[in-house]
């Protein structure tokens, strides 16, 4: 006969058994048992003398075992916030970081001076900034670009889950080669170095989404490079999320590619460069649009 555990004995061996694999072992073991009960932190906490059943106890183990491993808490949970919204992720996609909400900032803040119709969002993945965008008014119409049939589906729950069927659009396509060309354009695209990265990160997150290519991981950009001046209209604006060491790199790409554009870096929280803007506007123009 098994004996009754309760939620702070329970909390207490996960979080030991954590220690050695996660710097945030208690908070893992919190989110995993909201998971499994379907309680908040605060929740669990007020509730810690009660029991919980041997059935949850062991489905908790399972997962505990698994982060254990170094697999993230979203993919365990298949849950992870970004911009205040919840969103089903798992292995198809990379797991939304809070580094690229800034790009979300600063596509919002574009928006509301161009007042784009169409928004596209080049790689798509979980489908969390496209959905961020919609969700905040940005434009009309959304539409998100992969080259992963296998991200796309997981973008397509999420845009069901938010009911966004109507307002966002699905492409599966190399960056943005399937796309007429349009006058707002954000990515977060792969931009890991080869030899960089967490090794658990790599163990379990989709390579493809991560490894930008070329030792400096800036193939991508260079490729937008490429791209943008067939595929931006004007007045226009792109944005893209980087590694802060190569912010250099990618200011000068895109200055190179339109040298009357205005290229613009800006920093997370954290005083790291993060979002690269491209503006296609004169002075004059952006005024009298943020005015409309």
């Amino acid at each position: 006969m098994s004996v009754p555990t309760t939620i702070r004995t329970t909390l207490s061996e996960a979080t030991t058994a954590l220690q050695s694999t996660s710097s945030s072992a208690r908070l893992d073991a919190e989110l995993l048992l909201g998971h499994v009960t379907g309680w908040s932190r605060a929740q669990l906490l007020a509730h810690a003398t009660d029991t919980i059943s041997p059935d949850m106890v062991a489905q908790y183990h399972t997962l505990v075992e698994r982060r254990s491993r170094g697999e993230s808490v979203a993919y365990v949970t298949n849950h992870r916030e970004f911009y205040g919204h919840d969103f089903y992720v798992d292995a198809r996609v990379l797991v939304p970081r809070p580094e690229t909400e800034l790009l979300v900032d600063c596509a919002i803040a574009a928006a509301r001076i161009l007042n784009p119709p169409v928004i596209v969002d080049v790689g798509s993945g979980s489908g969390c900034i496209g959905v961020a965008l919609a969700l905040a008014g940005a434009a009309p119409t959304i539409i998100g670009t992969d080259v992963s049939a296998d991200a796309l589906a997981v973008s397509d729950i999420n845009r069901d889950r938010h009911g966004l069927n109507a307002q966002m659009h699905l492409m599966h396509a190399d960056l943005c080669t399937a796309c007429v060309p349009v006058s707002f354009i954000v990515s977060n695209p792969p931009y890991v170095m080869d030899d960089d990265g967490n090794a658990d990160v790599r163990l379990y997150e989709p390579h493809l989404a991560l490894f930008g290519g070329d030792p400096d991981g800036a193939a991508v950009y260079r490729r937008f490079a490429q791209l943008l001046p067939h595929h931006l209209r004007s007045p226009g604006y792109f944005a893209c999320e980087i590694d802060p060491r190569q912010a250099v790199i990618v200011c000068a790409l895109l200055q190179t590619a339109f040298p009357a554009g205005r290229v613009v870096l800006h920093h997370d929280l954290a005083g790291h460069a993060r979002v690269v803007e491209l503006w296609l506007a004169s002075s004059r123009e952006l005024t009298e649009r943020s005015h409309r």
